[in-house]
């Protein structure tokens, strides 16, 4: 086999590497794994009842009821880090010029916006690499846990 053959099968190869994994990634984005009122994930706390959940390559978003004890020591066990916002009494406060609000994007549920001034609100979100929000809601006990890797 000449080397001008070897070379271009080897693009060849390579260029249908790079086709599939955009593929694959275009599907994954296209086609979100979702939940409504299923059991929860490994990492969400047993007490958490109507967990629903949207799950892609690049975000994810889970929703559940947790007591309010349950969520505090489920976020000081996943080291979730604070941005902007300052902890008094075992309680977050929030930064007045940050919006303690979500979006939820989970199919199936009222895509209403959650707000979290009544509760707790931590965020690490960074423009360029993606980040997290986590939030409580003291009056309805719901949670809410997002991020995204871009």
């Amino acid at each position: 086999m000449s080397l001008i053959k070897f070379l271009l099968l080897g693009l060849l190869a390579f260029i249908l590497l790079v086709a599939g994994l955009i593929g694959y990634i275009a599907f994954r984005m296209a086609h979100p794994e979702t939940g409504i009122n299923v059991r929860q994930l490994s990492f969400i706390p047993p007490s958490a009842t109507e967990f629903s959940y949207v799950k892609s390559a690049f975000y994810a978003q889970y929703y559940f009821k947790i007591p309010e004890s349950d969520f505090n020591d489920w976020v000081k066990s996943m080291k979730f880090s604070n941005d902007g916002y300052e902890q008094r009494d075992g309680r977050y406060v929030q930064d007045p010029t940050r919006s303690p609000t979500i979006q939820l994007v989970i199919p199936g549920l009222d895509p209403a916006l959650i707000d979290f001034r009544n509760g707790i609100y931590i965020a690490r979100v960074k423009t360029t690499s993606g980040g997290y929000r986590v939030g409580y809601n003291r009056e309805t006990s719901m949670a809410l846990y997002d991020w995204a890797s871009h």
